[in-house]
């Protein structure tokens, strides 16, 4: 019979305050808990949350009824999206179409979050309306196609 007590720490060698990493054989190693970590979603969430800050900020200057206003949210997002592309990969194989989708998502997410507490705003209903119909931006503005 085989024993695979020795690979793995006892039970009373994991708590919560002790070594979350240390087995009992050096180069055996496991992660015994991981209350502390973010999940994937949380950790791409968090990723652009200052730029999305700071677009619906800017967002929130544009006059409804003026002369391009759809062109200048549209540019204004475009703007945000190229950061974003131009942005470190998190990952080695984070692609930058990946990126910019994650960060449309959440963007409008937020659009959604404060359109519900101010429905009126025509500025943030336009940009949503943007990323949810690509066909109504500027042609070269559009957002690749997630394949």
């Amino acid at each position: 019979m085989i024993s695979y007590g020795r690979w793995l720490p006892a039970r009373s060698d994991i708590s919560p305050t002790g070594p979350r990493d240390e087995a009992s054989s050096g180069s055996q190693r496991i992660i015994a808990m991981l209350p502390d970590c973010c999940t994937g979603k949380d950790q791409a969430m968090n990723r652009w949350q200052e730029l999305v800050d700071n677009l619906l900020t800017d967002l929130g200057t544009e006059t409804p009824g003026a002369d391009d206003f759809r062109m200048n949210i549209d540019h204004k997002i475009w703007e945000a999206e190229q950061t974003v592309s131009y942005s470190v990969p998190m990952t080695p194989y984070e692609t930058t179409v990946r990126r910019l989708h994650g960060f449309q998502r959440e963007l409008i997410e937020r659009l959604s979050k404060q359109l519900k507490n101010d429905p009126a705003n025509e500025s943030l209903r336009e940009a949503r309306s943007l990323l949810e119909n690509p066909w109504l931006r500027v042609p070269e503005h559009q957002r690749p196609d997630l394949r």
